[in-house]
């Protein structure tokens, strides 16, 4: 059996993206679940100047504010 393990990484602003650019390389495969917002927009664009791996994730959750609003929508349904 395969075990399969993950690492996040969580910023509570947007502003902190810059934080993170030292420790991209060190990753196979890069995630991004910004908000679906301008701020979103900047931040996923500044990660991927980054890393050019970074993938998009918000498309998953496109019709809602962010990830959050996305998964409490699907729960309540």
């Amino acid at each position: 059996m395969e075990i399969k393990t993950a690492d996040a990484v969580v910023l509570n602003s947007v502003s902190l993206v810059f934080k993170v650019e030292k420790i991209l390389g060190k990753y196979q495969k890069i995630i991004a679940f910004f908000d679906n917002d301008k701020a979103g927009d900047k931040a996923f664009e500044t990660l991927k100047t980054f890393d050019s791996r970074v993938e998009d994730a918000r498309v998953l959750y496109k019709d809602y504010k962010d990830l959050n609003e996305f998964v409490v929508a699907k729960m309540e349904n």
